[in-house]
């Protein structure tokens, strides 16, 4: 295992835009969007309901603009 394994700090959810922006123990950002479509609105749901049931509520973010 490395020594400097990073881990996930805060998570900002965009529903209006289907997009997740998380943000990990080394700084680095990475942003994943959803298609517009029944498949993607599947998919985003699913990741969200992951996310809240994993991480503490004061590491998730909800976007509605």
């Amino acid at each position: 295992m490395p020594d400097s394994e990073s881990t996930l700090e805060h998570v900002w959810i965009n529903i209006p835009q289907r997009k997740l922006t998380l943000l990990a123990s080394d700084g680095i950002e990475e942003q994943i969007q959803w298609k517009f479509d029944e498949e993607g609105a599947e998919g985003f749901q699913e990741t969200i309901t992951n996310i809240v049931d994993s991480l503490p509520e004061e590491d998730v973010c909800f976007v509605y603009k």
